[in-house]
């Protein structure tokens, strides 16, 4: 399979919130290398969770290894954390949620 097919990612992951697993506003569509970057680097957290962790300050970026910073790239380019939590904030959480319906 080829890193730019695409595939479903579950902003709210379907392990841990089985009941919106088939919801549309809860899969985004991106591409394997960026799906598999994701949970590379953090697991099943949810866009709203990895944004706080970005921006909490606790995040260290300096302390990847080599496989991680490919991750990180994949995902955020070279951006820094701050760039990188705007970017979860407008294009990873879902303008929809479970409080909407």
């Amino acid at each position: 399979m080829k890193d730019d097919h695409l595939t479903e990612h579950h902003l709210y992951p379907k392990a841990r919130f089985p009941m919106y697993a088939h919801k549309e506003w809860n899969i985004k569509r991106v591409t394997r290398r960026e799906h598999e970057a994701w949970h590379f680097l953090f697991g099943l957290q949810t866009p709203h969770e990895v944004f706080d962790l970005l921006v909490s300050g606790d995040f260290q970026l300096d302390a990847f290894d080599d496989r991680a910073m490919r991750a990180w790239v994949a995902l955020f380019d070279h951006k820094g954390v701050l760039e990188a939590a705007e970017e979860v904030l407008y294009h990873w959480v879902p303008t929809k949620g479970p409080e909407d319906l």
